[in-house]
């Protein structure tokens, strides 16, 4: 950098003369101050995942930029790049020529192959480059790109076999430090869940009580946050419900055209009690897993099963309940002994389960 002090001269027609005064507020002249950049650009420092986008608030120095790309390196030089001066022929990252460059301010931004989360390239200057003044940077200068990707965590959300609570699983593309933290947002309120238990490497879960989210029908909102060891902080959310199945029940009762009054018993991880309407059919959602049905009716033998309900699908039951009227006309008499003999014995009524 040249630096040089200047000022003009002149005079009217008269012969009075002037000089230029770059502080007009005391009576001295002041000599004005003239730097000449005569200096190259230098390639300071790289960091992976980082990406341009002028619409983000995270501003460093005079570029916008967002993280956590896997194809994005941002290769930082110590002042303003003239951008007609860089193609991503003039970089090299991990020895391959970028896909594309961008430059914004003193940011170079190469469009690279996908990167591990905690990738550090190796990035090149290969051809040359020049500040707005001209001044070329020539080939041969390389840094190492540091970590600037944060961890991807991954969120499930199911219920543990048998079960009626929920279960948070998180996994995660490389490690974090400690364990990832969790918070439960619905119309039930905003909850922290500590405690999560690691069964394996990069992996999480944590079991919860449907309650604390407004029910098992509840939707809500998972927010899981983590750390690398680097301290790129990963953020991942998801909307959802807990995963219901459901049974699908008929109930006949034999020789009638209304089936109301019926009693069924559902048992297995939730407890329910259902009466049946005239129609003999109800639906009711469950947790997924195993189930005891009985169904009653006076003077019928109960049908008694066992079903497996399953995530995400109705398991569907029938059953007919068999009374003394066994020919179905109505009424009780001689007809029926043959049916009653036919039957003799017999315990329980059975039930036919559809997949």
């Amino acid at each position: 950098m040249i630096d040089l002090a200047w000022r003009a001269l002149a005079n009217d027609v008269a012969g009075n003369g002037g000089t230029s005064d770059v502080d007009a507020v005391d009576i001295d002249v002041n000599w004005a101050a003239l730097s000449i950049d005569n200096v190259e650009p230098r390639m300071v420092e790289a960091f992976t995942g980082h990406t341009w986008d002028a619409t983000t608030s995270s501003v460093i120095g005079d570029v916008d930029f967002e993280l956590d790309s896997w194809t994005s390196v941002r290769v930082v030089f110590d002042e303003t790049i003239d951008v007609a001066s860089v193609v991503a022929s003039d970089f090299k990252v991990a020895g391959t020529t970028p896909a594309a460059a961008e430059t914004f301010g003193s940011s170079v931004f190469l469009t690279v192959n996908p990167m591990a989360p905690n990738a550090e390239p190796l990035v090149e200057l290969v051809g040359t480059v020049a500040d707005r003044a001209g001044n070329t940077l020539a080939a041969g200068p390389e840094v190492t790109a540091a970590d600037g990707i944060a961890p991807s965590i991954t969120i499930w959300v199911d219920r543990p076999p048998e079960s009626v609570q929920g279960r948070i699983t998180l996994t995660s593309d490389e490690d974090i430090i400690g364990s990832p933290s969790i918070r439960l947002i619905s119309g039930a309120g905003n909850v922290v869940l500590p405690g999560m238990s690691n069964p394996a490497p990069r992996i999480w879960e944590r079991i919860f009580d449907p309650a604390i989210v407004g029910g098992s029908l509840a939707e809500f909102t998972v927010v899981a946050e983590g750390s690398d060891p680097i301290g790129n902080r990963g953020r991942s959310e998801l909307t959802t419900t807990l995963t219901q199945g459901s049974i699908n029940v008929t109930v006949v009762l034999q020789g009638q055209s209304e089936h109301d009054g019926a009693v069924v018993t559902i048992d297995g991880p939730e407890f329910y009690v259902v009466t049946t309407d005239a129609s003999g059919i109800f639906i009711v959602s469950l947790a997924p897993g195993t189930y005891s049905l009985t169904a009653e009716y006076f003077h019928s033998v109960p049908a008694v099963a066992t079903v497996v309900v399953r995530e995400g699908r109705p398991t569907i039951v029938q059953t007919i309940l068999l009374r003394g009227d066994f020919n179905g006309d109505g009424t009780i008499d001689l007809l029926d002994l043959v049916g009653v003999a036919g039957n003799f014995g017999a315990t329980n009524s059975g039930w036919d389960e559809s997949p």
